[in-house]
């Protein structure tokens, strides 16, 4: 590409082309006119309007191995190149890519083929942060934490009560009291059972035999 860039006056004709041959070698003229720029560069200012170039399609039009009606992402990446390596404004740019789209569609519909233009790139993707997700409880493991509990609760309900008796002052020593501090006699019945518990000499609960 000569270092004239931004120099040359580009002209796009009004008269659309009457055929898809006369639509390349207008495009090939456009690639003369603007100095045959490197594909790295057409490549690059066609990605910026949504379209890339492969070299070897590129080679294969600009030596016109290929007659057919080129797509448009092709025509618009060639056309956007040129005229960007040519000195044209982005706006500048827009209005002949719009005049060249007309002409492209109108060849395509006088053909009788379906339009079948480049899909729109999909915005990219949010990824989502992961969700720690608690693991579930074995039915196992809900009964041995439930038995381990009441344990705990009856253990403690026990000594609560072990600790929280006590005697009376006004306690006899030389008798035997209940659990509950009351008084009680020897038992003389064969089988008899009680809990007792003894005073000690001084006023604190021992246990005593049961009968």
């Amino acid at each position: 590409m000569s270092d004239d860039k931004g120099d040359r006056d580009i002209q796009t004709e009004s008269r659309p082309p009457g055929s898809v041959r006369e639509f390349r070698l207008r495009l090939l003229a456009l690639d003369t006119e603007s100095g045959r720029p490197a594909h790295r560069e057409i490549d690059s200012i066609g990605r910026d309007y949504g379209s890339a170039v492969a070299k070897a399609t590129l080679s294969e039009f600009r030596n016109e191995r290929s007659s057919g009606l080129p797509r448009w992402d092709f025509v618009q990446a060639v056309v956007a190149g040129c005229l960007v390596a040519s000195g044209l404004s982005r706006d500048e740019v827009t209005v002949h890519l719009d005049i060249w789209h007309t002409w492209w569609k109108d060849l395509v519909i006088a053909s009788g083929q379906p339009l079948r233009e480049a899909p729109a790139k999909p915005p990219p993707q949010v990824k989502a942060e992961p969700v720690a997700v608690p693991a579930p409880v074995r039915p196992g493991r809900r009964w041995l934490i439930a038995a381990i509990a009441a344990a705990v609760l009856v253990g403690f309900g026990a000594g609560a009560v072990v600790t929280g008796w006590r005697l009376p002052s006004s306690a006899d020593p030389s008798l035997e009291y209940g659990p509950c501090a009351e008084q009680i006699g020897q038992s003389t019945r064969v089988g008899s059972g009680r809990a007792v518990v003894r005073t000690g000499p001084a006023g604190q609960a021992e246990p005593g035999p049961a009968d």
